[in-house]
């Protein structure tokens, strides 16, 4: 897939910052910024947490992994189940048709 195509892959959840910590590289998970912004722009900034990754020892990789399944929680499907529907009316409304 060409990197032109990615922008399609973007997720088709609402923003969830109000209900969501998504926590910082050092938690586990983030989010690469790609809107407005060049595909060698976003591929750095993901080489550079690969490489802070790679660059932690056994002890920090273990807590890390233990720090994102207790965040897991927050991206099961009860969660996110609301959030698509939510979205999905949306998009109905914005298209016109009703939700």
């Amino acid at each position: 897939m060409s990197p032109a195509a990615w922008g399609s892959l973007r997720p088709r959840l609402p923003a969830m910052r109000n209900r969501t910590r998504v926590p910082s590289p050092s938690g586990g998970l983030s989010v690469l910024k790609r809107r407005g912004r060049t595909f060698g722009e976003a591929a750095h900034d993901l080489a550079q947490q690969l490489a802070a990754f790679c660059r932690m020892d056994r002890r920090q990789r273990i807590q890390l992994r233990n720090d994102v399944e207790r965040s897991s929680w927050d991206f099961d499907w009860s969660v996110l189940g609301a959030a698509y529907d939510h979205a999905h009316d949306l998009a109905l409304i914005r298209a016109g048709v009703g939700a």
